[in-house]
């Protein structure tokens, strides 16, 4: 079905929405405009390979005739007509050479009209003689043969435009000027709505993205707070496994009672074997003294000896220039005697400290007996740590006997050491005499020393460059400690984040028991008892705030339920009454006491406990409470 249109109507037509946007992103676009007094024909043709018409299954031809508005008026339909054909450069050419249909659509063209003028690359001139060529011309290149022919279809589309109240140009070379400046500015305004478009989609990209990142950030936190919960979870069943365990312990406790009271007759009898094994030590450090005594004197006459030999080689240095290796090897012994000498002084020393060691072990042998005679009443409530005790003890007993062993066993190597040293002195006197003989040996034996000299000298090189890969190695061994430091410390950070999120987890558990069960003045006296010394020992800052909770309010009412602003003067007065019904005068002191210290302005001022409040109210709040309260428990304090 064709509509027929005439051309000298007042109607615009142009492309209905769908298609609009088929055409914006297909570039095969041609728009034909009639330049007659107040009309304008817009018509688009879609190429037979356009992806969008073959994605809906447009069969070709296919007409767009959808006319909306009305004609406004008539025109004669013999006064002649001229039409303006506009096509794109991309459109026009395939490289060098017009597209075959567009030579089609001009020989299609000169059937009906005269053609003006050809500039492909911008505009084509037709002149009708009537509108009535004009409009079959139109009707004709939407017909299917001409879509056949040229490989596409023609959608002529159409809507109201204003009417001109001006008269109509004489010329139709104006006219047609104006008519392309506002083609050029609608194909500006279409270029623009494609940026704006291509905006739209960047940025709705963009906000894609950052949603898929918020939502993986979303699902890490879920992740992290299910962790989190499995963790509170686990810590919940150790405190049940470790209440189990303290109720064990207890259960053993009063067992080793019962059996401490059966084995403190057997403790008395083994401190009476423990003296006299005391005394044996006391002579055996005496015997000792005294070896040690013997074995100083022993090292003194070795080292005048060494002197004298000092001397001596001294003295014949002057005589054995030409015996200098021989000098040499003399004095490297010598030294390597010294040394040793050196090395037993230490020893020897050592033997000092320990015999120092066994002088004060004994005496606090001595003091313990005369404690322990003081202590015998104070064991039925020391039993417990009497076990410890002796065990320390007989473990202090086997050491010092191991170390009596240990001292006669090294009597017995610095005699042998004695020995040696005397063997070794009558051997270097007979080298000593054998040396004068041996003068025409030693220059050879000096060509050979030297030879040794350079081999230890590349011995010594080859020792440097390992110190030098020992050192290397020692450096990456530190900077693996450190590395192991800085984890070290994250982990303990981690675990002190964990420790607080376990006693924030117990005042949550806490709050519910309380809110479960009924509140007493009992319940509210232990919470303070046990929040004061949390609190005494607790630190703050930043990182871990001071809240309502963690502080020991001396109230009677459930915490959960009060505030800062409801801590008053009568509510404090009256718990402070009620625990000292309740707990006696020693316990009732003892913990006014600690109030009072816990509540003073100094005291929180250099524990920073207001500083680590973000809340500048909940500082205030705060503030005043612990004034009403100090001032409350200084009063009793004084009293």
């Amino acid at each position: 079905m064709y509509s027929e249109m005439d051309p000298t109507s007042a109607l615009t037509f142009s492309v209905p929405t769908v298609n609009i946007i088929a055409i914006l992103y297909n570039n095969d676009l041609l728009n034909f405009q009639m330049d007659y007094s107040d009309s304008r024909w817009n018509v688009a043709m879609n190429r037979a390979d356009d992806s969008y018409v073959t994605a809906r299954n447009l069969s070709l031809p296919r007409l767009y005739d959808e006319a909306q508005g009305a004609r406004d008026r008539q025109r004669k339909s013999n006064d002649p007509c001229l039409i303006s054909l506009k096509i794109e450069n991309n459109l026009a050419f395939s490289g060098s050479q017009a597209r075959p249909w567009i030579v089609k659509l001009l020989q299609h063209l000169r059937m009906f009209g005269e053609l003006k003028g050809i500039d492909v690359s911008s505009m084509i001139m037709i002149k009708f003689a009537n509108t009535e060529q004009a409009t079959t011309a139109l009707q004709a290149i939407r017909s299917p043969t001409f879509a056949s022919i040229a490989g596409g279809e023609v959608n002529i589309c159409h809507c109201d435009m204003l009417r001109n109240p001006s008269p109509p140009s004489p010329s139709g070379s104006t006219r047609e000027l104006e008519l392309i400046g506002i083609i050029e500015n609608l194909h500006a305004h279409v270029r623009e709505l494609k940026h704006e478009k291509m905006l739209q989609q960047t940025a709705d990209a963009q906000a894609s993205d950052s949603l898929s990142t918020l939502y993986q950030e979303l699902s890490l936190a879920q992740s992290y707070a299910e962790e989190q919960h499995k963790q509170s979870e686990c810590y919940k069943s150790e405190l049940e496994s470790e209440i189990a365990q303290s109720a064990g312990l207890r259960h053993r406790v009063s067992e080793v009672e019962v059996d401490l009271a059966s084995r403190n007759q057997g403790y008395v009898e083994e401190s009476d074997a423990l003296k006299g094994t005391i005394d044996d030590m006391k002579i055996d450090a005496e015997t000792q003294d005294l070896k040690l005594s013997d074995l100083e004197q022993r090292n003194k006459e070795l080292e005048d000896l060494l002197g004298l030999k000092d001397r001596q080689l001294m003295a014949s240095e002057g005589k054995r220039q030409m015996d200098v290796s021989k000098c040499c090897e003399m004095t490297c012994e010598i030294d390597q005697l010294r040394k040793m000498l050196l090395e037993k002084d230490r020893q020897l020393e050592m033997l000092a400290t320990e015999r120092d060691a066994l002088r004060i072990d004994s005496e606090k042998w001595s003091r313990k007996e005369s404690d322990f005679e003081d202590k015998k009443k104070e064991l039925e409530d020391e039993m417990a740590r009497c076990d410890l005790k002796m065990a320390t003890k007989d473990g202090l007993v086997k050491a010092l006997h191991a170390k009596v062993d240990e001292l006669k066993e090294k009597n017995k190597t610095f005699g042998c050491a004695a020995v040696g040293l005397e063997t070794r002195r009558l051997g270097l006197e007979a080298k000593h005499i054998a040396a004068v003989k041996e003068k025409d040996v030693a220059e050879k034996e000096v060509k050979s020393l030297r030879t040794k000299a350079a081999a230890m000298q590349k011995i010594l090189s080859m020792g440097l460059d390992e110190t030098r890969k020992l050192s290397d190695e020692v450096k990456t061994l530190r900077t693996q400690s450190r590395n192991k430091d800085v984890q070290i410390m994250h982990l303990q950070a981690r675990i002190e984040s964990l420790q607080i999120d376990l006693t924030t987890v117990q005042r949550e558990r806490e709050k519910e028991i309380s809110r479960r069960n009924i509140w007493s003045d009992k319940k509210a006296i232990k919470r303070a008892q046990r929040c004061l010394g949390e609190f005494e020992e607790a630190p703050f800052s930043r990182r871990k705030s001071l809240t309502f909770e963690d502080v020991p309010w001396p109230v009677l009412a459930d915490l959960s339920t009060l505030g800062p602003r409801d801590i008053t003067k009568k509510k404090v007065s009256k718990f402070f009454s009620t625990t000292e019904e309740s707990l006696g005068d020693e316990r009732y002191w003892d913990m006014l006491g600690r109030m009072y210290k816990v509540f003073r302005k100094q005291r929180w001022e250099k524990r920073g406990l207001l500083d680590s409040v973000a809340d500048g109210q909940l500082c205030d709040d705060l503030e005043n409470a612990r004034e009403i309260v100090w001032e409350v428990a200084k009063s009793l304090w004084k009293d």
